[in-house]
């Protein structure tokens, strides 16, 4: 291994060649997975996202051609002053922090750890305790990650009363976020490990020396294995919440569409309607009228609402709405298989049957019956995670384009976009159209393709996947080979993004990662340009033989 590290092309490629090889197998799984989606085999999709990948590897490989390795701009970024300014912010909300998510002033790791499932549900129903404990969160979430990021890389540079002042403040976050069952947090704390590991052992490669010690491999492995291993813990807690449950129902005689995880569903036959839309029934003056559109108020009816046949979506075919293009047909073949496998995955588990989008495991694949049953489990949620948004995405190919002016991928701006314009983006985005036609976005993921097709179109999105190609390899260059310290948080957000980017894409889902990942760009950005300028000053000035 050491002999290929040491090789430049392997280098400055590795992180190419795994990116590429998780997006196939994301796609592997979709359409050869355990799950059976009912437009798996579209060819459409298929050509999509090869077309993305095609040019993000393209822009990849240009910028690794094209850049300077030999130029002058050295980081002189001073890791104690930022580590001083994120600990000093750290020490004022690590308290509230802690109290907002977990209603305790400490983390209570070990009674949460008892029932990760009841610790997730509690942790969705806390309300916001106010506007003061809503900015104490924002910021503790703008600065937790980057706290990691660079204590990690620059553990050696800093004094000691700041890095032990710093990595309480890492242990308190990361400890609060082990309490609530998300597993989002936690999955980004073991990525960015896993990132910063090997962008340190690569850096080493580089210089001829040892970047890791034996302590810091051992380390990094514990927080690596800390991630999938929650993941798991987590979701066999929320999994047997669900038996305990359906159990709970068939005991009391309830019918089983009650159940809390699919309560938003009234299931007909083959079809289903939303309780929300049955709700504004009676604001709307002809009965066959149905407002679907999320995003319009109760009370308010628009040319957007949605017409439907008898109020129900069958399993056969999509209706036609007003907003979007009929999405294709489900086949016979579909509809047997079904009635045929669907109740079978139901009993083994309630989870390997999906409601909302008729998507089910089958439980009678070869491969499958072999794993032992918590294997199962396991492999059927982590192919639903990475593959279920490509489902969405086919749904999305088949729609039309209405331009959301650049806030197509920025969720977090388009309420404030609404209120001073008054233009609707989100009704305008794919996600809502989507949404529309029977895809629930609110308990699916649709891939980010759609957020970058809602700004750029489907074209526009394959060419800004080039520009992420761009981007990331000139960030992994930057972090090997000149230390840079914003360009090593750059390249953290991004590779957790990329890695994700067949659910939604993550810097739009909350203001912190918004500001963060946004705002770095634009300051890296600056900081190139200001050291090109002084690139070509110094050699000017070179050639004409002027001191400097």
């Amino acid at each position: 291994m050491s002999f290929f590290l040491k090789k430049t092309g392997f280098q400055e490629y590795l992180p190419l060649i795994l990116i590429e090889t998780f997006f196939s197998l994301a796609y592997l799984l979709y359409r050869f997975g355990p799950w059976m989606y009912p437009y798996r085999k579209d060819n459409v999709t298929l050509i999509f996202f090869m077309g993305c990948c095609f040019l993000f590897c393209l822009g990849y490989c240009i910028a690794t051609k094209k850049y300077n390795r030999k130029c002058i701009d050295i980081d002189l970024t001073d890791p104690d002053k930022l580590i001083h300014v994120l600990v000093g912010i750290g020490l004022i909300t690590f308290i509230p922090y802690c109290y907002v998510n977990t209603g305790s002033f400490y983390p209570k790791i070990w009674s949460s750890f008892n029932d990760l499932g009841l610790a997730y549900q509690t942790a969705l129903n806390r309300l916001p305790l106010g506007t003061i404990f809503k900015i104490n969160s924002l910021i503790v979430d703008i600065i937790k990650f980057p706290l990691v990021i660079i204590l990690y890389i620059c553990w050696n540079k800093i004094n000691n009363p700041l890095k032990y002042a710093g990595f309480f403040l890492s242990l308190w976050f990361y400890a609060t976020d082990l309490c609530i069952g998300r597993n989002r947090s936690v999955m980004f704390v073991s990525i960015c490990f896993l990132i910063m590991y090997s962008a340190k052992v690569v850096r080493g490669a580089v210089k001829n020396i040892k970047e890791v010690s034996l302590r810091t491999t051992i380390i990094t492995l514990v927080i690596i294995l800390v991630g999938p291993l929650y993941f798991a813990a987590t979701m066999n807690s929320r999994g047997s919440a669900a038996v305990e449950y359906a159990n709970f129902l068939a005991q009391s005689g309830k019918n089983s569409s009650e159940d809390k995880f699919i309560k938003d569903i009234v299931k007909k036959k083959w079809g289903y309607v939303r309780p929300k839309v049955v709700r504004y029934k009676k604001n709307i003056n002809e009965v066959d009228k149905l407002e679907f559109n999320i995003a319009i108020k109760p009370g308010k009816v628009s040319s957007e609402v949605v017409r439907h046949k008898k109020n129900i979506i069958k399993l056969d075919k999509f209706n036609e709405f007003d907003m979007v293009i009929k999405p294709g047909e489900v086949s016979s073949e579909i509809v047997e298989r079904y009635e045929k496998y669907a109740p079978q995955s139901k009993k083994v588990h309630p989870f390997y049957a999906n409601d909302l989008t008729y998507a089910f495991v089958n439980v009678g694949d070869p491969f499958f019956a072999k794993l032992p049953s918590r294997v199962q489990y396991l492999y059927a949620q982590v192919s639903n995670y990475l593959s279920h948004g490509f489902q969405g995405l086919t749904i999305g190919l088949r729609t039309n384009f209405n331009w959301t002016f650049g806030f197509g991928q920025a969720l977090v701006l388009q309420n404030k976009f609404e209120k001073m314009t008054g233009i609707d983006i989100y009704s305008r985005s794919y996600i809502s159209k989507v949404n529309a036609a029977g895809y629930p976005i609110s308990y699916q993921w649709c891939t980010a393709f759609l957020q970058f097709a809602s700004d750029f179109t489907f074209i526009g999105a394959v060419l800004f996947m080039g520009f992420l190609g761009f981007l990331f390899a000139s960030l992994w260059i930057e972090t090997i080979y000149k230390e840079d310290i914003l360009a090593t948080v750059l390249l953290v957000y991004l590779s957790f993004s990329l890695l994700l980017l067949t659910s939604w894409w993550q810097p739009s889902l909350s203001p912190a990662d918004f500001l963060v990942f946004y705002g770095g760009i634009f300051t890296w950005l600056m900081k190139k340009s200001f050291w090109y300028n002084r690139e070509l000053t110094v050699g000017i000035s070179i050639q004409n033989g002027l001191k400097l």
